[in-house]
C-alpha cells in the first residue's frame, strides 16, 4: 500500500534466496535502491499499512506470541481457503516507525486475538479492527469490531462484525464516546 503522499510503499515479502523465510514487512521509497525491513524478524506478518501522516506503519504479526516461522501453507489448501496465507490466532496489530524503531502492540493484554482488517478514521485518531477469541475455539465467524486510539491503548468492543470500513468523510467517522 502507498503512503498518503504516494512516494513510499509498504509491503510484505518472503524470499528464501535472501534468507527471508517468513513474511516480513518492508518499506521502500520511490528513490530508494532497496527496501528496508520494518518488522522485527520474528513470527510471520501480513497486511502492512501507512498510518495517516505516513510516519508509522501498522501491520499484523505473530511476533508477540510465536517467534518461529510457521510451516508454509500446502498449495492444496488454496482450494479450501481461497488464498495462500493462514489467518493465525496469534496475529496482533503492531505499529512501528518506518525504520522499524518504536515497535509496539496497538492493543496490549487483549482477550481477543486474531486481530486484523484495520481501518482508521479520516482524522487519523482512531483505528477500527476486527478480532476473535481463537484461543477459546472461536473463528472469524465470531469476530467483533473494536475501536482504539491510533496511539494504542484499551480497545472498545463495538459488538459482532468484521472488516470495518470507516466512512470517507469525517462527519461519518466513528468517534470514541
Amino acid at each position: 500500500y502507498w503512503n498518503p503522499a504516494g512516494d513510499a510503499l509498504v509491503f510484505q515479502r518472503r524470499n528464501s534466496d535472501l534468507g527471508i523465510e517468513c513474511d516480513r514487512i518492508f518499506v521502500i521509497g520511490r528513490s530508494d535502491a532497496t527496501p528496508r525491513q520494518v518488522s522485527n524478524g520474528k513470527g510471520v506478518t501480513t497486511c502492512g499499512y501507512f498510518l495517516p501522516g505516513g510516519a508509522r506503519v501498522l501491520f499484523a504479526s505473530t511476533q508477540g506470541l510465536a517467534s518461529a516461522c510457521p510451516p508454509p501453507i500446502d498449495p492444496s489448501e488454496y482450494q479450501r481457503l481461497g488464498y495462500f496465507w493462514h489467518v493465525f490466532a496469534e496475529y496482533d496489530l503492531w505499529t512501528a516507525n518506518l525504520d522499524g524503531s518504536d515497535l509496539r502492540p496497538l492493543v496490549a493484554e487483549m482477550e481477543y486475538d486474531g486481530q486484523g482488517s484495520p481501518d482508521w478514521s479520516t482524522d487519523g485518531r482512531l483505528i477500527a479492527f476486527d478480532a476473535w477469541r481463537a484461543s477459546a475455539g472461536e473463528s472469524f465467524e465470531q469476530a467483533h469490531v473494536f475501536l482504539v486510539d491510533a496511539g494504542g491503548g484499551p480497545a472498545r468492543d463495538l459488538g459482532d462484525g468484521a472488516i470495518p470500513q470507516v466512512a470517507p468523510t469525517a462527519a461519518r467517522s466513528p468517534t470514541a464516546a
